[in-house]
């Protein structure tokens, strides 16, 4: 089993907090009502994920990439 990163982590408590917040907002007076406020801040945790498991992604892909062809260099050089 994989071990959860802190950034996954993240990830997942902004989205329940987010939901959360509009959940909460839709029974507080004015009924029905999402306050601008609210869905700034949604938006900035929503934004925030992304941000942060984007970079994860592509850093990740960037040195899988780098430690292939390492590897590759590595075993062509061993073959000559």
């Amino acid at each position: 089993m994989n071990k959860i990163k802190i950034t996954e982590w993240l990830a997942i408590f902004l989205c329940v907090t987010g939901v959360g917040l509009i959940y909460v907002c839709v029974f507080l007076k004015p009924y029905g009502v999402i306050d601008d406020s609210i869905l700034w801040a949604i938006g900035q945790m929503f934004t925030l994920i992304g941000a942060l498991t984007g970079v994860g992604v592509y850093y990740n892909n960037k040195i899988d990439r780098i430690e292939t062809k390492i590897r590759e260099n590595f075993n062509n050089e061993e073959k000559n």
